[in-house]
C-alpha cells in the first residue's frame, strides 16, 4: 500500500520523478508507454520509492486509436513515447513552486517532449541532491 506524493522540497520531487523515469525506461524498452502520468497514478511505497500505478490505458508505443483529454495534442492519432514524457511534466507543473531555475528548465523539456526517457534519466537536475527530505 502506498500514498500519493507530495513533495514539499526540490529533492523529494526529484527523487519521485526518478523513480517515475525508472518505471516509464522498463515499459519503453518492452516498447509499452503508460498513457495516463498524474499525480492520482503515483504512488509513494513505505520505502519512499515512487511507483506508476494504473495501467488501464498502458499498450505498445504508437498504436493508440483514443484520446484522453490531458493528452499531448501531438498525440491525436498516435501516441509516442515522448508524449508519456510529456505527462511526467504535467505533475512537476503542478509543484513548480518547489523548482529551482535547473528544474524548471528539465520540467519545460519533458513538457515540450525534448528527451526520451534516457536522456530525461540522464539530465544534470535529475543528478542533484535527493537526500535533502
Amino acid at each position: 500500500m502506498g500514498f500519493k506524493p507530495r513533495p514539499w522540497k526540490e529533492a523529494q520531487l526529484r527523487h519521485i520523478i526518478q523513480d517515475v523515469l525508472q518505471g516509464l525506461k522498463w515499459l519503453h524498452n518492452h516498447d509499452y508507454v503508460h498513457r495516463d502520468i498524474r499525480g492520482d497514478n503515483i504512488i509513494i511505497d513505505k520505502n519512499g520509492r515512487a511507483h506508476l500505478i494504473d495501467l488501464e490505458y498502458a499498450g505498445k508505443a504508437g498504436a493508440v486509436n483514443f484520446k484522453l483529454e490531458h493528452w499531448p495534442s501531438a498525440a491525436a492519432s498516435f501516441y509516442p513515447k515522448t508524449a508519456d514524457l510529456y505527462l511526467v511534466g504535467q505533475p512537476m507543473k503542478a509543484h513548480r513552486h518547489v523548482l529551482e531555475d535547473s528544474g524548471l528548465v528539465f520540467m519545460q523539456k519533458l513538457i515540450k517532449e525534448e528527451l526520451d526517457v534516457e536522456g530525461a534519466l540522464s539530465d544534470a537536475w535529475l543528478q542533484g541532491n535527493n537526500t535533502d527530505f
